[in-house]
């Protein structure tokens, strides 16, 4: 069967087990740009002239996934019974509906679209405040063996010469990113670090004696160099992060409830304040450190990390915590006293305006929302 059918089956509600194992497959295999034009034709292949017909298929489309998505038992299709696994059912929501938002759900009319953040920062060194926003490659600072790199692709990076002058090296750095705004540093040991919005680092401009200490607030994803007899630590708000050599990502956010650290590669450890016992996390586990104390559970990392490659990922997240992101990155007030209390599933590039985000989970849900200039609130 080809795929215009087997689509136009699934937007009906009556695909077969095996029909929508083929789907997902021909998902796969093809790219987005041919995904696109099939589901194009699709919407366009038979319009009626009192109501396109692309938004009768957006409208069914909505209200599928919104049973699929809140689906908890088996789907009968027919007289045939089947379980779509919980990962399978989202995965196709996430590439359906991301597809028909980008094509054909009504844009936002906006005059002045939100626009996404962008590579922006401050640097302070000794009393001197930098803006970390140009676009050319060039030395920004040089100081007894110090210098600092700017590269046009939003970061900077740390070397120390020989004959650097110690007190120039201890001497701690601060980088801040403001809301709206997201900056890569690799320090001067090599270990490279993603601050999200509204974030800040510090930390020396080289390292001495047998660890490497820094402090973050906010969030940050970190690549660390391996370097064996000196641990690499991060101090949040009082706890620490303790590794050799590995790639993790650390939040202290307000929504987070606590600071969460994920690990993606290698092993950390962490110690916290009236805490004897080191607690070892593994890779794809999460620990949450709050007044009640640390706990460690399994996770996919990919929702963690997914900023750090321009992605808005949201799988069952509460629609609060999703809008305290969104306004984060898109330096917007939100009204979250007009919000709905549920839960979120979305996926999309982050370096869109902020409107296509809304526009998708209007999509797929019945939430409208009001947008007077820079401030947000949900339609009643």
């Amino acid at each position: 069967m080809k795929f215009k059918a087997l689509y136009r089956k699934f937007l009906s509600n009556t695909i077969t087990k095996l029909e929508l194992e083929k789907l997902m497959e021909h998902f796969k295999n093809e790219s987005e740009a041919s995904l696109k034009h099939e589901i194009k034709e699709v919407f366009l292949s038979d319009q009626e002239q009192t109501k396109p017909k692309e938004q009768q298929h957006l409208e069914r489309l909505r209200l599928q996934i919104i049973r699929k998505i809140e689906q908890e038992q088996a789907i009968v299709v027919e007289s045939k019974r089947f379980v779509i696994p919980t990962y399978l059912r989202v995965a196709a929501v996430l590439v359906l509906v991301g597809l028909a938002a980008y094509l054909f759900y009504p844009k936002t009319q906006n005059i002045n679209p939100i626009e996404p953040g962008k590579n922006i920062a401050l640097l302070e060194i000794n009393g001197k405040k930098i803006p970390l926003n140009d676009k050319r490659e060039s030395e920004i600072y040089r100081q007894e063996g110090i210098s600092i790199i700017h590269h046009k692709n939003g970061s900077i990076t740390y070397h120390i010469n020989e004959g650097a002058d110690s007190t120039e090296i201890v001497a701690l750095q601060t980088i801040k990113t403001p809301r709206g705004g997201q900056y890569k540093v690799t320090l001067s040991d090599g270990t490279k670090v993603m601050l999200n919005s509204e974030s800040r680092l510090y930390f020396p401009a080289g390292f001495r004696g047998n660890t490497r200490s820094i402090k973050l607030d906010g969030e940050a994803y970190f690549e660390v160099a391996h370097q064996p007899k000196r641990p690499f630590i991060v101090d949040i708000n009082g706890m620490q992060v303790k590794v050799l050599g590995t790639k993790f990502n650390v939040s202290n956010y307000p929504e987070d409830k606590g600071i969460k650290t994920t690990l993606l590669e290698g092993s950390v450890a962490i110690n916290y304040p009236g805490n004897i016992k080191t607690n070892l996390l593994k890779p794809n586990q999460q620990a949450l450190f709050n007044k009640g104390g640390l706990t460690i559970s399994d996770v996919n990392t990919e929702e963690s990390a997914a900023w750090t490659n321009n992605l808005f990922l949201f799988n069952n997240v509460p629609f609060e915590v999703v809008m305290q992101k969104l306004s984060r990155w898109y330096n917007i007030e939100v009204d979250y006293n007009s919000l709905p209390e549920r839960n979120l599933y979305v996926k999309i590039n982050r370096n869109v305006e902020m409107q296509k985000v809304l526009e998708m989970i209007s999509l797929t849900t019945d939430v409208k929302f009001k947008l007077e200039g820079r401030k947000l609130s949900i339609e009643q």
